[in-house]
């Protein structure tokens, strides 16, 4: 059972990446949970009476990861401040880059790191564009495989691997000249 079991979700993001079938994005899902008075998380909708009313907000996701930042009712008023019980107003809630919502893309981003690359591609970034690249390795270096590359990016993996794969020397920096064998190696001790 997940955090998101246990707590009401008011605005839930997704990842887009779920919609294509992409499974490791659902582990993913974030909200801003409202926190109580008493900071305690509130999980109704519409919580019994004497229940303490929300003080403010915090950023949850699925896989029990919770924000640092506190988003205070006192500095965020919601649109109807006079219900205890009030949805976070939009700056709270923000957007892919602020608020709630860009704090909990910034975790996705580091527990996925291959959805950076998605990202990207989904911006216009062309395929062999060096961000798309380092966004690649940065996947590979946190040992993403190049399946999970591809699905995330939505190409197959034989074309990840040959986009985005390490090679040794291409053809125009071989260290010999290419005729099919490498040079003699350089002769040890005193030359007769």
């Amino acid at each position: 059972m997940g955090i998101g079991d246990q707590h009401v979700k008011h605005q839930v993001w997704i990842h887009e990446t779920a919609f294509d079938g992409y499974d490791p994005a659902l582990d993913h899902l974030g909200w801003a949970q409202p926190i109580g008075t008493d900071g305690k998380p509130i999980n109704e909708l519409d919580p019994p009476p004497g229940s303490p009313p929300v003080a403010g907000w915090r950023c949850f996701c699925e896989c029990s990861w919770q924000g640092a930042q506190y988003y205070p009712r006192a500095e965020f008023p919601c649109a109807d401040d006079t219900n205890p019980y009030g949805d976070p107003p939009p700056a709270v809630e923000g957007t892919s880059l602020t608020g709630a919502k860009g704090e909990w893309y910034r975790h996705v981003h580091r527990a996925l790191p291959e959805l950076i690359a998605h990202d990207l591609l989904k911006l216009g970034v062309p395929l062999t564009h060096q961000e798309v690249r380092m966004a690649v390795q940065l996947a590979r270096n946190a040992g993403k495989s190049w399946s999970q590359i591809a699905a995330a990016t939505g190409i197959l993996r034989v074309e990840a691997e040959t986009l985005w794969g390490s090679r040794r020397h291409p053809p125009a920096q071989r260290p010999w000249p290419h005729h099919g064998r490498r040079p003699d190696p350089p002769a040890r001790g005193p030359q007769r």
